[in-house]
């Protein structure tokens, strides 16, 4: 279960790099636009759009991967609650117990 939550936090890092980036080509093909002036502008505008189109498939691509893995990840939770339904109640009220345990400590 930790695998599968360390997965999907490294899906999410690598989603956040891309949109950085995305923002990064975004900027980068604005500033050759304006340089480039109106003459190249349907050159400039062909190649920012490539770019964006590109950033946007490999964010589509992961963001599909990550839902498949959450999928996989609560279909092994459930999976785990039908094979040991008596632990897995237990283990909620561990989880309530401390969580209350905590907040009326503030």
């Amino acid at each position: 279960m930790a695998k599968h939550k360390r997965d999907l936090h490294d899906d999410l890092d690598s989603i956040k790099g891309d949109i950085v980036a995305l923002q990064e080509d975004l900027g980068t093909a604005l500033k050759d636009l304006v340089a480039a002036g109106k003459g190249e502008a349907g050159a400039v505008k062909d190649k920012l759009e490539a770019q964006v189109r590109e950033r946007l498939e490999s964010l589509s691509d992961k963001a599909d991967e990550l839902a498949s893995r959450g999928k996989k990840a609560m279909h092994s939770l459930e999976q785990h609650i039908e094979e040991k339904p008596l632990q897995s109640v237990g283990i909620a009220v561990g989880v309530g117990l401390l969580i209350g345990v905590l907040l009326s400590r503030r």
